[in-house]
């Protein structure tokens, strides 16, 4: 799993910070629960993060300058695919991504 430890690193650190930016249902110092699994499923490494939040994520267009914002575009450009749907009990959301494995080589 070295080949993909820095996209599936990369990919956690954008889902994670996203649920505990704009992931909050509760009031600020009142704990939130968030849950992270990394899973290897029909080849694929999947990486799913649940919050309790009925948003879903929309990537954002910012300027070159801003210092945020670019979070699912990298979520996007790394994963193979990426997906997010709201939970069946209608508490929250999970975003997933997907990274094939054992990773495709790049067209020569």
């Amino acid at each position: 799993m070295d080949a993909l430890a820095d996209r599936v690193l990369l990919i956690v650190s954008e889902l994670v910070t996203n649920a505990c930016r704009h992931g909050r249902t509760k009031p600020e110092g009142v704990l939130e629960e968030i849950t992270l699994t990394i899973s290897l499923r029909n080849g694929f490494v999947v990486i799913e993060l649940e919050d309790n939040s009925a948003q879903l994520p929309v990537p954002r267009n910012r300027p070159i300058e801003a210092s945020d914002g670019r979070g699912l575009h990298l979520v996007a450009a790394e994963a193979d695919a990426w997906t997010s749907r709201l939970k069946p009990d209608g508490a929250g959301k999970r975003v997933l991504a997907f990274l094939r494995w054992p990773p495709t080589a790049p067209p020569a």
